[in-house]
């Protein structure tokens, strides 16, 4: 029977062209066979006449999926034409709440009121443009909705802003920020039946699903969230042969529902990569077994609550530990004599030379001797470039936040602590959840190496398992 499947193809698109869309393929994360035929299936669809195939993806699943695990000329093909798509910025979250809580019956002064209680000034700082996915931000509008009508209902708690006849905070009577809306797909539907010109069928039903009902005008990308909520913050990317001509308006509208997607492609990454020393003794542990041991721990750590908190020791372990093992790194420790016993980790690469603050936001005494540090180093940087008429290597500070250190930053910035002649200097690192998880997840594993409780040792273990926070070691070396 499937070998039946391009006549029934070439058949069904001689009235109208068809589109094959394949999303949720998350199952098949780091299973290269699958994705050869994968692509091999997609490849041959669209070389029928008038078949064309959208694949949508998670950039870390066409990493380990399709990628480089493909023959050059496949991946060439099927990577023709690529759409990456970005997260929301302040703005659009901020139409965002608002289209929820009007839509929930909220009057503009409650909103006002509520918009700034959660401070998506806040929220965004430090986290790289687009990488703030509509199921991340409605997760923690949620939460905060929920603390700002319980503080609503004492006026002593929230005086000013306390809200009025606002649903009680243990009520189900609550906007649905994070909630998914049955309509979505339908509304999708019928958006494709009438922009692209075809007709939606639906897989998920023994019929077809026919609906009378008149698609809106405009669909508000903020009707839409991303599909794929374990990776909220990885980008997204659609693959595919489409001819602009008849289906551009069916590109636009899957970019709209992709909206919640994270920023970026395979392209786009900074060209300061950081590549992991090759271990000499002892070899290291077959990878599959170290990766099933750090795929177990950031599994636990993302249940336990550990990710809630923002642990400078284990950052600053792993930023030691990096900076030691990359052979592309020059590290060392900058003393602090204002400090006695305490140090800044430093990394220096060609052309660039990283500091990183690495402890707590309320140490005001600590933060104004890192800033005068900076200062004095910029200087020193300066003076050499005049002197020898070489170009001065850029100099950066990077510190680490959360949701919950983003207040105590924001007051060390309001109150000058770090000055504003560096804030040019300052790199903020926003930390989500994930990432916690698979940074602690990393720290734990070269622990027991370390401790013998896995035969190998922590060289070992950091080349094995550098790909996993890939991430984390190109958004430190970016370019300020």
């Amino acid at each position: 029977a499937i070998n039946q499947v391009p006549r029934f193809l070439k058949l069904a698109t001689v009235w109208k062209p068809l589109v094959l869309v394949a999303d949720h393929m998350d199952g098949f994360y780091r299973h290269p066979e699958s994705g050869v035929a994968l692509a091999r299936m997609a490849l041959a669809l669209a070389a029928l006449p008038n078949v064309h195939v959208v694949l949508s993806m998670n950039q870390d699943l066409w990493e380990t999926t399709f990628g480089a695990q493909l023959p050059s000329a496949l991946e060439d093909r099927l990577n023709a034409r690529s759409v990456s798509l970005r997260g929301l910025n302040a703005p659009d979250a901020e139409s965002l709440v608002a289209l929820r809580l009007r839509n929930f019956g909220v009057n503009e002064t409650e909103t006002a009121a509520f918009a700034k209680f959660l401070d998506l000034e806040r929220f965004f700082l430090g986290r790289p443009v687009g990488s703030v996915s509509a199921r991340a931000l409605l997760r923690h509008a949620a939460a905060q909705w929920r603390i700002f009508v319980q503080q609503g209902s004492d006026a002593s708690l929230n005086p000013t802003n306390a809200p009025t006849a606002l649903p009680d905070a243990g009520s189900d009577a609550l906007p649905a920020f994070d909630a998914e809306s049955p309509e979505d797909l339908h509304k999708l539907a019928e958006a494709l039946e009438r922009e692209a010109g075809g007709d939606f069928l639906d897989l998920t039903h023994p019929e077809p699903a026919v609906q009378d009902v008149s698609a809106p005008a405009g669909l508000a990308p903020e009707s839409f969230l991303p599909d794929d909520d374990k990776l909220e913050n990885e980008p997204r990317r659609i693959l595919g042969e489409t001819t602009p001509t008849n289906f551009q308006k069916l590109r636009q509208m899957l970019a709209k529902l992709r909206m919640g997607g994270d920023t970026g492609s395979r392209s786009a990454a900074p060209e300061t990569l950081v590549a992991p020393a090759k271990p000499q003794e002892p070899p290291a542990a077959p990878k599959v077994t170290l990766s099933a041991r750090f795929d177990t721990l950031r599994s636990e750590m993302g249940k336990n609550g550990v990710v809630t908190r923002l642990d400078f020791r284990s950052l600053g372990e792993l930023v030691r530990l990096a900076g030691r093992r990359f052979p592309v790194i020059r590290y060392d420790e900058v003393a602090l004599p204002e400090l006695q016993g305490r140090s800044l980790p430093r990394w220096n690469l060609p052309g660039m030379e990283i500091v990183f603050g690495l402890e707590n936001f309320n140490d005001t005494r600590y933060w104004k001797t890192v800033s005068a540090f900076v200062a004095g180093r910029t200087a020193e940087l300066g003076a050499a470039a005049t002197q020898t008429g070489d170009v001065s290597p850029r100099l950066k500070l990077i510190v680490f936040k959360n949701d919950e250190e983003g207040a105590a930053l924001t007051g060390l910035l309001r109150d000058e602590v770090i000055p504003q002649s560096l804030r040019e200097k300052l790199d903020i690192v926003h930390l989500d959840t994930r990432s916690l998880a698979s940074l602690y997840a990393m720290r734990q594993v070269v622990r027991e190496a370390e401790s013998g409780q896995l035969q190998t040792d922590a060289t070992a273990v950091l080349s094995a398992l550098a790909g996993e926070l890939d991430f984390f070691w190109k958004r430190l070396t970016r370019p300020k």
